[in-house]
């Protein structure tokens, strides 16, 4: 189990999408469970699978950083990577 804590200057509808949609993309893609409350994310599942969950969380924070919004072909794309 892994918890990763989103800096609370970005807000969490960016990383989660509208209506959750990037969090649907991230269950459906990756192996890890993820459970959101608040600014917090858990990712449980195996360690290579919460290694790359915690991967993929940390570049979308990092292109939210940038300015730049993220898109479902996006998340799809940091995913795959």
């Amino acid at each position: 189990m892994r918890r990763i804590s989103v800096p609370s200057s970005i807000d969490m509808v960016n990383v989660l999408g509208p209506r959750d949609e990037f969090l649907r993309i991230l269950e459906r893609e990756l192996d890890a469970d993820i459970h959101v409350r608040g600014n917090e994310v858990t990712l449980t599942g195996t360690h290579t699978s919460v290694a790359l969950a915690a991967d993929v969380i940390g570049e979308m924070v990092t292109v939210l950083r940038t300015g730049q919004g993220l898109t479902p072909d996006g998340v799809e794309r940091i995913c795959s990577m």
